[in-house]
């Protein structure tokens, strides 16, 4: 495990994930501007810019593992954090509001894709055809007006969308 603690940032670096941390007080250490642990062993580089301080396993208890500790809770609090915001996401994105707008947004797609089809230019459609495609507009029109809705967007009950048979 690789550990990068910058003590005026109050940043403490772990594996290649950062966290801004409370800073524990480790008193030897506050002579220190930054200590590199490699897993193995570190190095601490001094405030007054003299000789780093090699660290040894026997030092990782005393000069890396407070910080450590600081940013295992710094991390557990930023996960916490996320999943609280991932929950009320979640909660957002499946409020009546919120699945309304998708229902009626999905609606109103599938009924302009119908559109073409009374459009003066377009060809006549059989009487059938013509009525099957009003049948599912008006469906579709009524959708929001159904006992259940809003639904989850899964478990929307879309109207089969018809085939256009072209007189002649």
């Amino acid at each position: 495990m690789k550990i990068t603690v910058v003590i005026p940032d109050k940043t403490v670096v772990v594996d290649g994930v950062g966290y801004t941390v409370a800073m524990p007080s480790v008193a030897e250490a506050e002579a220190f501007y930054s200590i590199v642990w490699d897993g193995e062993k570190g190095e601490a580089d001094r405030d007054d810019g003299t000789e780093p301080v090699k660290l040894t396993r026997e030092d990782y208890g005393r000069f890396v593992y407070p910080y450590y500790l600081a940013w295992q809770n710094a991390k557990a609090a930023a996960d916490k954090e996320a999943e609280i915001a991932k929950e009320a996401a979640w909660a957002m994105y499946n409020s009546p509001e919120a699945l309304w707008h998708r229902l009626r947004k999905e609606r109103n797609k599938r009924l302009a894709e119908t559109d073409y089809v009374f459009a003066p230019d377009y060809p006549a459609l059989t009487s059938e055809s013509l009525d099957a495609v009003k049948s599912y507009r008006q469906a579709l029109r009524d959708l929001p007006s159904h006992p259940g809705a809003p639904w989850t967007d899964e478990t929307v009950p879309w109207p089969d969308k018809p085939a256009v048979a072209k007189e002649g």
